[in-house]
Formats: structure tokens, C-alpha cells, sequence
């Protein structure tokens, strides 16, 4: 289940590019506007693509798992700092101050906004409800966080990683906030986008550093070399993730159990190229959406949000059955994916738009700061301007963050329904162990009030003595061999 959702949610993003023109008239756009030329466009995937494919195969060839941790560590600290670098440099013409009270006067500080519009994508209730739902899903069910907490010993040794990882990516975040107030101040009297400098939002960054790189040489080098990390720690890690999870779903079980580790390893290893491959092939989809992280955050939440739900379901509720479980799955993905499919439609056609917190041009030429101040209005966008009237478009307007936690409350709400309309499961006959303490507490009363039920449940003597003979016998024919 968690195989297919994962497959879905990679090859969906390729899918909403296609939908405002289709393939044939994406291939001639590609064809004309010169995309397909091929060394001008791979120049840039290779250059992360192949490096990230070598380190990983020779991580795995040489110190497996462990190299990987190793030298993640490594990469995590040069991203953190080619993140916070360029941040500090830009604050030595202005300070601090100077740059808080710009993007105070911006609108660029509401660190608390109660309202209850769910088209808002920084509200107070986006934040809390649907981004939490998603780290959630990122920090306990993840496949590449799983992989890294189960090559650890013990319980208390995978709680202190995932606390070392809770605290680094509060770091991350709290840096690339940083960055973004930085930016802000930087070209808040002359926005880069509005002058023509610039094309799309992810250019900002680029076009900070080339400006940058004026006052401070090599700071493109060292912001480049943090890149290169991120990618390698990253990618590589979700690569490798994939690749197990593909092998043992799909290719383990028709291979002979006579099938030595060896032979598993290459065939890891090839799995690990073509995903590779295919990640690389993607971009050629993503260079033509105009709004990537609208995109990429909305198909992430679909299955990240009915993965929650599924678990959540199987660990709270003891009465669930298959059959729930996959109803509640398969309507929960039907509701996100209308949803998503929706809004790229109605954003592609102009029937829906966002309006973002207000630019201005009105300081270009100029180096003073104060002046900046002064040009700065805070207008705020009328939201009734933004949506279209019509009742069934205006689900579309919901913000792409509360995905998640639509995805895992409909996946909860109907498996339960469904649970107890096709039939109750038995929970005397369960394992309390895999349900969450509250749950086995309530399995725990019941076994009390029900001495029968418990008897039933608990092994017969015989059968132990029996399990534990074999288990002797296969040990000491392991030590003789």
C-alpha cells in the first residue's frame, strides 16, 4: 500500500504539469523554445544527478549504511552553513534592526494570524493543523527516517537521533526564514521580479547571490558546495529508500530463497540507477510549472496524509478492518487528488488566483534604507477578489497545506464507518502491542472482563514446547554447519 502511494505521488506532479496543454503541445513548446536541446538542458541535472548516483553506489560499495550516516552528518553542516552565510552578509549594510523593521512594515512579520480562511496558507490553523500533519508524517513514517532509526540498536538510541533530527530541521527552518527576511530587505524598494530581472520566485535566490558575490567573491562557491551537500544527503537518501522498498515489495518475494546477499546488493544497486534516472527525468516535467511548491506540497500532502490516517487507524482504533482501511484509503486519495487536480485547473485557466503580500518599485536606484521605509505600503489583498463565485470552484480555493490533514481525517473518519458496517474485528484474538497505550488499555480492561476471551487468546502449552524443540534443533544444525 505504502509502495503504490509513493509511486503516486512521484509521478503525479508530471501529470498536473500536462493538464492546461496536454503532452503533444508541451513536447512542441519544449521543441521550440529550445528545452530539448540537450547538452544546454542536462548540463545542469548532470551536474547534481551523476554525482549524487556515484556517491551513493560507492557509499554502499564501500561503507554501506554507516558511510551514508557518516557522511550525511558531514553534508548537514555544510548545508547549514552555506544557508546561514549568505544571511549574515547581507546584513552588514543594514543590521539587524534595520532589516526587522523593514519587514515589519511589509507585512512580512505576522507570527500569529487567527484567521479562519482556509485559502490563507500562513494562518495561524495552516500552520498548526495541516504543516503539522505533514512533519508528522515526514518524522515518523517516513521511509528514509525509518531506514536511518531501525539501523540503530536500541529504542532510546533511535529517540535521541530522532530529537537530534527534531532540532536540526527547527535549525533549518529557522535559517531559511532568516534568509527570506534577509531577501526581502534586500530588494524591498525594488523587487527583481516586478523590474523583469527575473522570471520566476525560485530565481530570487540566485540572482541575491550573483548581486551578493560583488561585495563578497566566492560566496556563489561556498552557497553551491551547500547545494551539493544538501543533494547528496538528501537525495541520495530518499534514492536509497525508494530502492529498498521496491525490492522488498516487489522483487524479494518471486526470487528463490537460495539467493545470496551478493546478488541482492546488485540488484539494489541497479534499482538505485534507474530511480536515479527517473528522478532526473522528472525535471524536464517540473521546468514547466509555473508554481513548483504548490505543486510539490499538494501531491506530498495527498499521500502523506492518507499514510497518517492509515496508521493512525491501525494503532488507535482496535476494531478496524481491511476492509476499512481501504476504503478509507482509496477515497481519501479520490477527495485530495479532485482537490489538487482542481486547483492547478482553475489556477491554469485563470479562474482562481492568490494574491501575495505587496511588492514595490518605487526605491530602484536608490541605497538608502530610510527611504525604503517609506515606500513601503501594507496593503492587504481583498479575498473576495481572489476566488471565483461559483460554489463547487470555491472548494478549490482551500490552501494545498491542509492536504494532509484532510487526507489522514477522511481516511480515520470512513475506515472507521466502514470498519463497522462490513463487521467488527476480533480484538480478543490481537496482539496488544501493536496498538498505542491507551488502546491497549482498553484491550487490557476487556481481556479482564472477559476470563473466557483471554483464555482463548492465550497459546496453547504444547505448542510452545513444540516451537521451542524445533528452535533448538534448526540452531544446532546452524552450529554444526
Amino acid at each position: 500500500m505504502t509502495t503504490f502511494l509513493a509511486l503516486a505521488g512521484t509521478a503525479l506532479p508530471s501529470g498536473l504539469a500536462l493538464i492546461p496543454m496536454g503532452f503533444k503541445k508541451m513536447w512542441e513548446i519544449a521543441s521550440h523554445g529550445g528545452r530539448l536541446v540537450l547538452y544546454d538542458h542536462l548540463t545542469s541535472i548532470t551536474l547534481l544527478g551523476v554525482p549524487v548516483e556515484i556517491y551513493l553506489r560507492g557509499t554502499h560499495a564501500v561503507g554501506g549504511l554507516r558511510a551514508i550516516v557518516a557522511i550525511g552528518i558531514m553534508t548537514t553542516f555544510l548545508a547549514l552553513a552555506g544557508t546561514a552565510l549568505p544571511s549574515g552578509l547581507a546584513l552588514i549594510p543594514m543590521g539587524f534592526k534595520k532589516m526587522w523593521e523593514i519587514a515589519s512594515h511589509g507585512g512580512r512579520l505576522v507570527l500569529y494570524d487567527p484567521d479562519p480562511e482556509l485559502a490563507h496558507h500562513t494562518s495561524f490553523f495552516a500552520v498548526t493543523l495541516a504543516l503539522s500533519t505533514n512533519w508528522l508524517w515526514k518524522i515518523a513514517l517516513s521511509q528514509s527516517t525509518l531506514q536511518k532509526l531501525l539501523a540503530v540498536p536500541t529504542i532510546s538510541q533511535a529517540r535521541i537521533c530522532l530529537s537530534i533530527s527534531c532540532v536540526g530541521v527547527i535549525l533549518m527552518k529557522l535559517l531559511s526564514c532568516f534568509l527570506g527576511l534577509a531577501l526581502y530587505a534586500w530588494y524591498a524598494g525594488c523587487d527583481p521580479l516586478l523590474t523583469g530581472q527575473i522570471k520566476k520566485h525560485e530565481q530570487l535566490v540566485p540572482h541575491f547571490l550573483n548581486n551578493l558575490s560583488l561585495m563578497f567573491p566566492g560566496i556563489c562557491g561556498i552557497f553551491i558546495i551547500s547545494i551539493f551537500s544538501a543533494t547528496t544527503g538528501c537525495i541520495a537518501s530518499l534514492i536509497n529508500s525508494i530502492s529498498g522498498v521496491l525490492f522488498e515489495e516487489f522483487i524479494r518475494p518471486w526470487m528463490p530463497q537460495s539467493t545470496n546477499e551478493i546478488a541482492c546488493c546488485k540488484i539494489m544497486k541497479c534499482l538505485c540507477v534507474l530511480v536515479g534516472i527517473y528522478c532526473g527525468s522528472v525535471v524536464w516535467f517540473a521546468k514547466e510549472l509555473d508554481r513548483l511548491q504548490h505543486v510539490a506540497s499538494g501531491v506530498t500532502g495527498v499521500t502523506a496524509g492518507t499514510l497518517l490516517g492509515l496508521f493512525t487507524l491501525g494503532i488507535v482504533f482496535s476494531r478496524a478492518n481491511c476492509s476499512g482501511a481501504l476504503s478509507g484509503c482509496l477515497l481519501s486519495l479520490i477527495l485530495c487528488g479532485w482537490l489538487l487536480i482542481g486547483a492547478e485547473n482553475a489556477l491554469a485557466t485563470g479562474a482562481l488566483t492568490f494574491q501575495g503580500k505587496p511588492l514595490a518599485t518605487s526605491g530602484c536606484g536608490k541605497a538608502n534604507y530610510t527611504h525604503v521605509l517609506a515606500n513601503i505600503t501594507t496593503v492587504v489583498p481583498n479575498p473576495a477578489n481572489q476566488f471565483p463565485k461559483k460554489p463547487l470552484q470555491s472548494l478549490f480555493r482551500i490552501s494545498f497545506t491542509y492536504c494532509p490533514f484532510a487526507g489522514a481525517v477522511s481516511v480515520i473518519l470512513i475506515g472507521v464507518l466502514m470498519s463497522y458496517l462490513t463487521g467488527k474485528s476480533k480484538s480478543d484474538s490481537m496482539n496488544p502491542d501493536v496498538f498505542c497505550p491507551l488502546t491497549q488499555s482498553i484491550l487490557h480492561k476487556s481481556m479482564i472482563r472477559s476470563p473466557t476471551a483471554s483464555l482463548e487468546a492465550r497459546p496453547n502449552t504444547q505448542e510452545v514446547y513444540v516451537a521451542l524443540d524445533e528452535a533448538l534443533k534448526h540452531l544446532k544444525e546452524v552450529i554444526d554447519r
